[in-house]
């Protein structure tokens, strides 16, 4: 199931060498009505970061991509509902189309005219539609392990159920007769049934060395499953909601003239490589970066060449 997985790892923070990561200044800012912890760090142009879950902090992008605030105002922030923000008095308050209208509310809260958007997993879907609907404030998308389209989604999915059933079958037989049973994906019998596999299935399938998994820490207060579940949808590890699963950005990106960067990890078992490539073929000419030492976090396993590409693209002149 590849978003309880993410939702676990997600529970998490990014750790170097065994110790607690080190995070730039926060602080509350009011964005929609609604309570948002953002970090700062850094003088020269704006990024911002958007995190993957959906229902996960930032938290995970520390100290990966911290040293690139010796160039940029890097800005991180949990979502609503997510980390540290404010949390919603109903699941139904949180959407993806709320996702993309709190990036553009959050850049005129911090005053910053153009930014560069970096969004990761399901974060470049996120940063797809803002960049889509507000070219003028864009000056570079970056997408980081994303998928172009919901149909992506539900093929990773797919891809991803059945590299876990081949490698715990004891462990998918118990999900298929909870399955049987009519037990979806918010039945904490579910979640139960995966037991305490959750550490083997992120080595294996979110990492290519697999010693890396021991960077992420837990910590249960930085996801939040409801925020999860209403915008992908109930039963979303085996189908997709339809409003996610509608999403296609390919008729409309090619018109995107704005610089655009799509990165793969070759052992990502969830964005495959091939998910990533998508975006070649609805955009022709569109650039491809691989990293052939990581799974599904490149700034994690190898943070000195994300850092570099990003510093040298994010350099370029932007189209207007």
């Amino acid at each position: 199931m590849v978003q309880v997985l993410l939702g676990a790892l997600l529970l998490a923070s990014a750790q170097a060498e065994g110790a607690a990561a080190v995070h730039p200044p926060g602080r509350m800012v009011t964005v929609l009505g609604k309570q948002l912890w953002v970090e700062e760090e850094g003088d020269g142009p704006a990024l911002l970061l958007v995190p993957g879950g959906p229902g996960g902090s930032h938290d995970y992008f520390h100290p990966g991509v911290r040293p690139l605030a010796r160039q940029f105002r890097v800005v991180t922030f949990d979502g609503y509902g997510r980390g540290r923000s404010e949390r919603a008095a109903r699941p139904d308050e949180y959407s993806f189309a709320r996702d993309v209208r709190e990036v553009e509310a959050l850049r005129s809260a911090l005053g910053i005219e153009r930014l560069a958007v970096l969004g990761h997993s399901y974060g470049g879907f996120v940063a797809q539609a803002y960049a889509l609907g507000h070219p003028d404030r864009v000056s570079h998308l970056v997408l980081t392990n994303a998928m172009l389209r919901g149909r992506d989604w539900q093929r990773a999915n797919q891809g991803y159920n059945a590299r876990l059933a081949a490698a715990f079958p004891d462990l998918w037989e118990r999900v298929e007769a909870l399955r049987r049973w009519g037990v979806r994906e918010q039945d904490p019998r579910l979640q139960a049934a995966y037991g305490d596999r959750f550490p083997q299935q992120l080595s294996l399938f979110y990492f290519h060395d697999r010693r890396k998994a021991a960077q992420i820490a837990p910590d249960p207060s930085t996801f939040n499953q409801e925020v999860y579940l209403a915008v992908c949808g109930p039963d979303c590890d085996f189908q997709l909601g339809p409003p996610m699963l509608a999403l296609d950005f390919g008729p409309r990106l090619a018109g995107l003239r704005r610089p655009l960067l799509t990165i793969a990890g070759r052992a990502d078992g969830i964005v495959t490589p091939a998910l990533v490539r998508e975006f070649q073929r609805a955009v022709p000419g569109t650039p491809l970066v691989i990293f052939e030492e990581s799974g599904h976090f490149p700034f994690i396993e190898e943070p000195d060449r994300y850092l570099e590409l990003l510093r040298q693209f994010l350099g370029s002149v932007p189209e207007h």
